[in-house]
């Protein structure tokens, strides 16, 4: 809420979202630029929840910027996390 007199106390806990989004860039400084912008566009003040208390989401920053190489359809692999080794009898459940 932007009239809470705590909000920013760097001790308070605060709910966080890490969203997603896919930018269609040349190069990785052209899609960051695009990220920014569509960052600084949603962080606006607008109501909230039923009583429509003031909000506004606030921009942290860019946790990963990763390439897509594939076409985007089905079955497009855009993104895959390397796990620790486990043993044939776990993965196959």
């Amino acid at each position: 809420m932007l009239d809470d007199a705590t909000r920013n106390d760097p001790e308070k806990r605060f709910p966080s979202w890490e969203n997603t989004v896919i930018v269609r860039a040349r190069t990785f400084d052209e899609a960051y630029e695009k990220v920014q912008r569509i960052a600084r566009t949603i962080a606006k003040p607008y109501p909230g929840g039923e009583e429509g208390v003031r909000v506004k989401w606030e921009y942290v920053g860019m946790t990963d910027l990763l390439p897509i190489y594939e076409e985007l359809g089905d079955g497009a692999e855009v993104a895959w996390t390397e796990r620790p080794p486990r043993k044939l009898k776990t993965l196959n459940g």
